[in-house]
Formats: C-alpha cells, sequence, structure tokens
C-alpha cells in the first residue's frame, strides 16, 4: 500500500507541474506576442519614416579660372534641373551668392564650386548680379537620396495626415522625435500614452535648410 500511495503522489505531483507549466505559457504568450507585434511596427515606421523623410539631392561640382567676377554654366548644355531650388557654396562649404536663369547658372567669383539642387526648400542668397562672367566647367554631377530637415517638421506638422497613410493594423499608435545637430528637439503631440511603450533611438544624416550634412537623432514610440 505504501508504495502504491507513493507512486500516487509521485504522479499527482507531475500531474500539478504540467498544469503549472501550462498555465506559466498560456500567461506569457500574449505577452510575447505583444511584444513582437510592436517590434515589427517599430521596424516596418522605421523603414516607412525614413523613405517619407527623404528625397533627392543633386550635387554638381564646378570648377572655374580667370574669373573676375562671376561665374556661369549653361543649363542646356550641361542639363541642370533649374526648376528645382538651388544653393550654391564655395570650396569652404560657404553659401555664396547666385542668380538663376531660363538657361544659365551664375555665381560669384572663385576657383571650385558645388550646386545643389533639390525639391524641398532651401535658403539660398540671391542677392547677386555678374556682367563679366567666365564659363565654368562641370566636374561631375551626383544625384543621392537623403533625410532632409524640412520633410521631417513637415511630417511633424501634418502628424495626423502622416498616420492615416501609413495605416497601421488595429489599435496600434505611435509617435517621433527627432534631435538636431544644436540638440535641440521637435515631437509629436503624444496623447493618452500608456506606461508600456516600445521605442528605438537611431542616428541620421540629414540635410538642413543650408544644403548643409548634419547629423541627428530620431526615436520612435509605439504603444
Amino acid at each position: 500500500m505504501e508504495k502504491k500511495a507513493s507512486h500516487v503522489g509521485i504522479m499527482l505531483s507531475f500531474v500539478i507541474f504540467i498544469i503549472f507549466i501550462i498555465f506559466l505559457w498560456t500567461i506569457t504568450q500574449p505577452a510575447i506576442k505583444t511584444g513582437e507585434d510592436k517590434q515589427y511596427i517599430l521596424d516596418y515606421l522605421k523603414t516607412e519614416l525614413v523613405n517619407k523623410f527623404s528625397a533627392d539631392l543633386t550635387v554638381v561640382s564646378v570648377s572655374a579660372s580667370g574669373a573676375e567676377e562671376c561665374v556661369r554654366i549653361s543649363v542646356e548644355d550641361n542639363d541642370l534641373p533649374t526648376e528645382l531650388e538651388m544653393i550654391v557654396k564655395d570650396s569652404d562649404e560657404n553659401n555664396i551668392p547666385a542668380e538663376k536663369g531660363n538657361d544659365y547658372v551664375s555665381f560669384r567669383m572663385g576657383d571650385n564650386f558645388k550646386i545643389y539642387f533639390t525639391y524641398e526648400e532651401l535658403n539660398p542668397i540671391r542677392e547677386f548680379s555678374g556682367d563679366e562672367c567666365v564659363n565654368g566647367t562641370i566636374n561631375w554631377m551626383r544625384t543621392r537620396s537623403n533625410i532632409f530637415e524640412t520633410k521631417i517638421l513637415d511630417a511633424k506638422d501634418n502628424f495626423e495626415t502622416l498616420k492615416n497613410n501609413l495605416e497601421l493594423p488595429g489599435e496600434a499608435n505611435f509617435g517621433f522625435s527627432f534631435k538636431k545637430d544644436d540638440k535641440t528637439e521637435i515631437s509629436t503631440e503624444d496623447i493618452n500614452v500608456p506606461e508600456d511603450i516600445y521605442a528605438e533611438e537611431f542616428p541620421v544624416n540629414y540635410i538642413d535648410k543650408y544644403a548643409n550634412l548634419k547629423q541627428g537623432f530620431i526615436t520612435i514610440k509605439v504603444w
């Protein structure tokens, strides 16, 4: 009888152990799944926001010699995208006065320059006119996608539209903040945010309104 009772006790203990394991699995599974879902949304938002914050920037390298007043580049001969916003910089990366006409781009005298073209809003120096101009030579032209400060600010100001376009699943919600190179920060207005949120901060290179390349940080929060 004692052996039989001993076997019954062992079996009962084993059954209780299995029930306990199943109970633990049952209560932890929703939390694990929720965490996986939020991480998936974070990864999705990181990709989508970077795409929405980005635009093309075309950089044209120009050299000239013997310029007394200004340098001029033919639009037609070089297929320059002059319908876009434009900034011209000298070899020290200083913005310099420039003029954009229908068939030319002209700017202050010097030896080496870079012209920046983009659809995004820039802050160029336009107070310039020159008569004694020499023709510049284009060394190379390059177009790359970059994150623009203006697009981040626009997304923040039109956040509800951004959220509707992203179409997150269920009741998922998010917000983001942007810390600029000078440490100033802008953020979406997050309402009714629970304590349990998922967040990720990552560094970005971005173009400011003077066509300067800066480094900042974007933080995405999901709940």
